[in-house]
């Protein structure tokens, strides 16, 4: 009986370290894909300001059910085991949300309009 009950905590002691493993790798996959999110809007936004008045991009974006915000020149990405933060070259973008899909942003003298 010692012996069974011994192999029972051992499994149940093996089980609780799979699934708190599972549960790391899942948060850490869900700041990657914060991380991508954020630079993807990122890079769209600061290249079409380095190209100058005129300039347009069609950017698609996968949100992947986060929340993206642009305020104070920083792009926030939001998932739901924590946030990634990148600075924008300029803090004149007339959007504070960004959603999924396809959407256009141009530079409209130095102000980047998202639409």
């Amino acid at each position: 009986m010692v012996v069974v009950s011994a192999v029972l905590l051992l499994f149940f002691m093996f089980y609780l370290l799979y699934a708190g493993q599972i549960t790391n790798s899942a948060q850490a996959d869900s700041n990657i894909v914060a991380m991508r999110v954020a630079s993807a809007v990122q890079s769209a936004i600061n290249y079409v300001y380095l190209a100058g008045d005129g300039a347009q991009y069609n950017a698609t974006i996968r949100t992947s059910g986060m929340t993206v915000t642009i305020a104070g020149g920083v792009v926030e990405a939001r998932s739901a085991s924590g946030a990634h933060y990148l600075p924008l070259l300029t803090d004149k973008v007339n959007a504070t949300e960004i959603h999924a899909g396809s959407m256009m942003i141009r530079n409209s003298g130095g102000v980047i309009l998202i639409g």
